[in-house]
């Protein structure tokens, strides 16, 4: 379930949710769900209460496939939520090349396939491999 090659979308979120934890457990739940936790709460939002009681207002930028479920829980929390710029071909660098492929780096007693657990990795065309010797 990899995001490289949808396009992306640059949004805004205005206002300050009600119950904050609630909140921040919505957009957890949506996308624990649409991604597999490839994508977190901390990738594309602070969650500290401080920072919503100061700033009413959030730049975010998210995979296009997820924008309409972030819009329902803004909506259920009356947050103003708004598409600024959809990130298309060649501004997604290797995203718009449909071929590319990931190389992660672990094992599956640390991460199973379904799970992105911040483990590094490599976007490229295609790799090679050679024996050490």
């Amino acid at each position: 379930m990899l995001f490289y090659n949808h396009n992306e979308l640059e949004c805004e979120i205005i206002g300050v949710p009600k119950d904050l934890n609630q909140f921040i457990a919505d957009i957890s739940m949506i996308l624990e769900k649409e991604t597999g936790n490839w994508i977190t709460v901390p990738d594309i939002l602070w969650n500290s209460e401080e920072n919503y009681r100061l700033f009413s207002k959030r730049n975010i930028s998210i995979p296009k496939s997820i924008g309409n479920p972030i819009r329902e829980v803004c909506t259920k929390h009356n947050l103003k939520f708004k598409v600024t710029h959809e990130v298309t071909g060649d501004d997604k660098r290797y995203a718009h090349r449909q071929k590319s492929k990931i190389l992660i780096f672990g094992n599956e007693d640390v991460s199973p396939n379904d799970f992105y657990l911040k483990q590094p990795y490599v976007i490229a065309e295609s790799f090679t491999a050679e024996r050490i010797k």
